[in-house]
C-alpha cells in the first residue's frame, strides 16, 4: 500500500466514523509499552508517539504499533464496528482517528508505513 493510499484510507475511515451514531463515548485503554503486541503485525508496541487503538462496539480493545497497522487491520475486518483512536505524535495523548491530521514521510515507523497522526 502506498502512502497516498494509506492517507486516503485514513481519511475515508475518519469520515465514516464521524457519521456513526454513538450510544456512549468509547475511550482508548492503557497500552503497556514494551509488553503489549500489535493486533495486526504482532510486533511489540514500544513507541507511544505512534500507537493506535480500535475499540469495538462490545468494548474489546485492539492495540496497534502505528496508524498503518490499524488501517490494514480495518481493511481486513470491515464488518467489525467500533471507534479508532491514534496518538498525537507531537503532543502525546489520544485523538479520535476522525479528528486527527496525518503526515506521511516525516517519521520512520517500524512497519515502514511512515505515517504519524497530529491533533
Amino acid at each position: 500500500m502506498t502512502r497516498r493510499e494509506l492517507l486516503g484510507t485514513l481519511l475515508a475511515t475518519a469520515l465514516l466514523a464521524a457519521c456513526r451514531p454513538r450510544a456512549h463515548a468509547p475511550a482508548p485503554v492503557e497500552i503497556e509499552f514494551g509488553r503489549d503486541e500489535c493486533s495486526y503485525c504482532r510486533m511489540t508496541i514500544d513507541d507511544p508517539r505512534l500507537a493506535a487503538e480500535f475499540i469495538e462496539v462490545g468494548g474489546q480493545a485492539r492495540k496497534f504499533g502505528e496508524p498503518g497497522c490499524l488501517v490494514n487491520w480495518m481493511r481486513k475486518a470491515p464488518s467489525v464496528k467500533g471507534t479508532a483512536f491514534v496518538t498525537d505524535a507531537g503532543r502525546g495523548g489520544w485523538l479520535p482517528a476522525a479528528a486527527a491530521f496525518y503526515v506521511a514521510g516525516r517519521v520512520r515507523t517500524p512497519m515502514s508505513y511512515d505515517v504519524a497522526a497530529y491533533g
